[in-house]
């Protein structure tokens, strides 16, 4: 459960979040963050479809959630996994946050190196345009 765990989803990459089979891993949303140090409330959201009426029906849990860093807000998208019993009430730790909200560049230490060259690339290419624009 160290800082390496927060391996935040780019917001221009698309996809399927894989989580692990039997309820070990589960994607919920933060609700309730700051009341309690190092611990967040996350809603987990299952569906299952009753056959007698031919509906799915939706189950909500609210699970507390180890939070290391204290990093979760109030509506970030996370995935949590299980992990050895840490008080009376927290058996998961957030995995990773995949979609977060309300902040203002976050992903600047979250993508990779060649990412950032790439960056540095563009921004170059630009400067060298507007330099033959204005000769």
């Amino acid at each position: 459960m160290s800082s390496s765990i927060w391996n935040l989803t780019h917001p221009l990459r698309t996809g399927y979040v894989h989580l692990k089979p039997g309820g070990c891993e589960q994607f919920g949303t933060v609700i309730r963050q700051g009341k309690m140090k190092k611990t967040v409330s996350v809603m987990v959201t299952r569906y299952r479809y009753n056959k007698k009426y031919g509906l799915w029906q939706s189950r909500n849990h609210l699970k507390h959630v180890h939070d290391e860093d204290e990093y979760c807000r109030t509506g970030d998208k996370v995935v949590i996994s299980t992990c050895k019993k840490l008080s009376n009430l927290k058996h998961y730790y957030v995995r990773n946050v995949i979609k977060p909200v309300g902040r203002v560049n976050m992903y600047e230490k979250d993508i990779t190196q060649y990412e950032r060259d790439q960056i540095k690339f563009n921004e170059n290419l630009r400067q060298n345009l507007e330099r033959m624009m204005i000769i």
